[in-house]
């Protein structure tokens, strides 16, 4: 996986650093889990935000959209 160097361009070796961090199982490992993490609570805050909005809606339209 390759990133960009972004933020840290101006420290050279903070970016001679992370180029090898990458290649590293438990650096791959951490990344993947951040994803995992970062995914199951997009997915729990969209449902929060679908329950609101049915909540707020009038009960007949509410029945027709949640069948």
């Amino acid at each position: 996986m390759t990133r960009p160097v972004g933020w840290f361009s101006g420290f050279p070796n903070v970016a001679a650093h992370f180029k090898p961090m990458q290649k590293r199982p438990s650096f791959k490992e951490l990344l993947s889990d951040g994803k995992e993490v970062n995914d199951r609570f997009a997915k729990s805050a969209k449902a929060t935000i679908d329950s609101c909005r049915l909540t707020s809606l009038p009960g007949h339209i509410k029945s027709k959209l949640e069948n």
